[in-house]
């Protein structure tokens, strides 16, 4: 009974913690690798209809601005949506740990990774070591770490007060919809998703019909593309630009609810004494 208690009492524990680090990463990481992925998107969908636009017009969206719009845009609303349909409190927390992480890098101690050496899409700034960080005085520091850069903003910003910034709003999306902007019916509808019919009729089939369609073009017009980290890098934003769409029309499922019979068919059956009311 003893042995049964103490699982018992450590299951919960357990499973908080494992929601936290799940919502950690999300936080950190989901908008670096999803903002691209939308961008990448919308720019190929503009070019259908006749919009031209260029790589330094996509890298200035994203990161033209120190305060990164695009990304907490992203952050925010995933935040709202999770928030609103998983009952994780620790999601009001993830900003902790990226605060902690840059104020010891504002410090001078080093913990940033070092920018890919294939393909730097950012300029290239090394970490303040700790004599170096005493050296400079408070609003140069400020300005290493906040402030505009030149064009592009410095890779130092993107891997440190980036995401900073991402989970500071994702918590805020996450208590928005738990106090201010709460729409029950909404996140109950999203509660229900089947998300296995989700991915298997939506997700996978996009991915495949994708770079089905896409293969033959790119691989001819970029010859690097057998090159295993330039493919490694194409499929990831790939997988990041599959996933935006299929949380894009699990948003319209949950909005449509389960007036036609399309939407009914990706959400469970639920009992309609028990359904909420529209």
């Amino acid at each position: 009974m003893g042995t049964d208690f103490l699982a018992a009492s450590r299951a919960p524990s357990v499973s908080t913690f494992r929601a936290f680090l799940a919502h950690q990463s999300v936080a950190l990481w989901g908008p670096l690798f999803i903002a691209p992925a939308i961008v990448l998107l919308l720019c190929e969908q503009a070019w259908h209809i006749g919009i031209n636009t260029s790589v330094a017009q996509g890298q200035d969206v994203l990161y033209g601005s120190p305060f990164f719009p695009t990304q907490i845009v992203v952050a925010l609303f995933a935040g709202w949506v999770l928030g609103g349909t998983l009952p994780h409190r620790t999601m009001l927390w993830v900003w902790v740990l990226p605060s902690i992480a840059l104020c010891l890098a504002f410090m001078g101690v080093p913990l940033l990774p070092a920018p890919p050496a294939a393909y730097i899409l950012f300029p290239p700034i090394r970490d303040l070591t700790i004599t170096q960080a005493a050296s400079l005085g408070f609003a140069s520091r400020l300005s290493h770490f906040f402030g505009r850069g030149a064009g592009l903003q410095p890779y130092i910003q993107v891997v440190a007060t980036l995401p900073l910034y991402s989970a500071a709003v994702y918590s805020l999306g996450a208590w928005l919809s738990a106090d201010l902007l709460r729409t029950p019916v909404f996140f109950e509808t999203l509660r229900n998703l089947r998300k296995r019919r989700v991915i298997l009729f939506v997700a996978l089939p996009w991915f495949c019909l994708k770079l089905a369609l896409n293969w033959q073009q790119a691989s001819a017009q970029c010859p690097a593309l057998g090159v295993w980290p330039v493919l490694r890098a194409v499929l990831v934003m790939l997988a990041m630009a599959t996933v935006f769409v299929a949380f894009v029309f699990s948003i319209v499922v949950g909005v449509v609810g389960r007036r036609f019979f399309l939407s009914r068919f990706f959400l469970n059956d639920v009992d309609p004494d028990k359904e909420v009311s529209g």
